[in-house]
C-alpha cells in the first residue's frame, strides 16, 4: 500500500473511532467502514442471531472453491451475487464468499460445523449487511 492508501485508511480510521466514542455509553450499535469506503451502522440487537462471514484471510483460491461450492448446493440462491442481484459487487470475492457462505449456515441449521469451510469461516454476531445486501439471520 502506498502512502497516500496508507493515509486513506488512517483518516477511515479515526472517523470510525470518533463516530464510535460520539455515539455515547450505550445504543447497542456497531459502526465500521464497508469495503467500499462508506460508514456503516449496525444495532446489535438479539444475541442469538448470527451470521456465517468468510475470514479476511482466506486465499482467493479458496474463496473460488467455497463459492463454487455452495452454488452447487441445493437451496442457495446464488442469484443475489451476479449481476443484477442485491448483493452484486464484482470483483468483491470476500463479499460473494461471505453472502453464499450465510446463506448455506441458515439453510443447514446455523451450526458451528456449517460455517467451517475448511477453517475459512467465521460467525459473528454483527449483521454484515451492507445497503441492499441483506444477509440472513
Amino acid at each position: 500500500m502506498g502512502k497516500e492508501g496508507a493515509f486513506i485508511s488512517l483518516i477511515l480510521l479515526l472517523l470510525v473511532c470518533f463516530l464510535c466514542s460520539s455515539r455515547g455509553g450505550g445504543g447497542g450499535g456497531v459502526v465500521f467502514v464497508s469495503a467500499e469506503g462508506k460508514v456503516v451502522r449496525h444495532s446489535q440487537g438479539n444475541e442469538s442471531r448470527s451470521w456465517c462471514i468468510v475470514k479476511p484471510s482466506t486465499s482467493q483460491e479458496k474463496l473460488d472453491d467455497i463459492i463454487q461450492y455452495c452454488c452447487t448446493q441445493s437451496k442457495v440462491d446464488c442469484k443475489v451475487i451476479q449481476a443484477g442481484g442485491s448483493c452484486y459487487r464484482p470483483p468483491n470475492k470476500i463479499s460473494d464468499a461471505s453472502v453464499v457462505m450465510n446463506i448455506y449456515y441458515h439453510l443447514h441449521g446455523t451450526q458451528n460445523f456449517t460455517c467451517d469451510f475448511k477453517g475459512s469461516g467465521l460467525i459473528v454476531k454483527t449483521d454484515p449487511s451492507v445497503d441492499k445486501c441483506i444477509y440472513q439471520a
